[in-house]
């Protein structure tokens, strides 16, 4: 997506950035399948939101504005560590759930 994008084209880009987000669905999907604890809207939530500032991260790198670019990872960093909370917050429930069962 960033190499065509970079070279301006634009339908390549739009191409890949849609399996991006495919793919995005279906591991939101998978994580909902093997623990119901995980809310699949929840997951593709967070999914869509870390793509999108990763795709403008890459956005301002291109065009050398580094600061901006810095700052947006610090976004992105934030956003891992919210997904690695929600992951283990479910992981827990269906440890508890599994042992009251």
């Amino acid at each position: 997506m960033v190499n065509a994008a970079k070279k301006g084209e634009t339908q390549k880009a739009d191409i890949a950035r849609k399996k991006w987000y495919k793919n995005a669905d279906e591991i939101a999907g998978f994580l909902h399948c093997v623990n119901h604890c995980w809310s699949e809207e929840k997951w593709k939530d967070m999914m869509y939101s870390h793509l999108e500032m990763t795709e403008k991260e890459a956005t301002l790198r291109l065009n050398g504005k580094y600061t901006a670019d810095i700052n947006i990872f610090d976004d992105i960093e934030n956003e891992a560590f919210k997904m690695a909370d929600y992951m283990f917050c479910g992981i827990i429930k269906m440890c508890f759930h599994n042992k009251q069962n």
